[in-house]
């Protein structure tokens, strides 16, 4: 659904609230729609509500008043599965969203792209698959996804999307801290 609904009154049908999402929380801000006027402070309505960057959100108003969301719920994990699909252990953090992830060819790294609830996407990770320890790719706010690892394992390339930047980029970086991410030129 859209970012931003309206839902009427049901004690005053002319007013009534806009809904939108802040940081995962669905909130209800007092709108009037005869003058577009927001008046009173946003109000919690529910917390950890799915939403994405691109504008969408796990929402929705029916045209009686009744407001159907879908909550965020932290449930998977990276695992090591044996040739009988038994778990035999585990990369990373349990309880996160992972929507994918690729080991380096080398064996030694797993990448993951974790949903972020705050951030409204997901970000890569990279994993040591020995020690468990786990570093964010970048701490700047943006979607990072779809990891490829390069052939030697030292570099990996990734869409990447922002608000500030039309459609995803394909973007390149070495695992070191204080590598640049490289925009690969658009494709027009």
């Amino acid at each position: 659904s859209d970012l931003v609904q309206f839902i009427a009154s049901t004690v005053r049908p002319e007013t009534g609230y806009l809904l939108y999402l802040r940081a995962g929380v669905l909130l209800a801000r007092p709108f009037d729609p005869r003058s577009w006027e927001l008046s009173g402070d946003a109000m919690p309505v529910a917390r950890s509500v799915y939403h994405f960057a691109t504008g969408a959100a796990d929402f929705s108003v029916s045209a009686r008043g009744v407001i159907a969301y879908q909550k965020f719920v932290s449930r998977t994990h990276l695992a090591w599965v044996d040739r009988a699909g038994r778990e035999v252990g585990t990369i990373g953090p349990s309880n996160v969203n992972v929507k994918a992830a690729r080991l380096s060819p080398d064996g030694k790294w797993a990448a993951a792209a974790l949903y972020d609830l705050e951030l409204a996407g997901q970000d890569l990770w990279f994993f040591d698959v020995k020690t468990n320890a786990g570093l964010r790719l970048s701490s700047e706010s943006a979607g990072r996804d779809c990891a490829l690892w390069s052939p030697d394992s030292k570099k990996i390339a990734f869409m990447y999307g922002s608000r500030t930047e039309k459609g995803p980029r394909i973007r390149l970086r070495g695992l070191g801290e204080l590598d640049a991410e490289e925009t690969t030129p658009a494709a027009d």
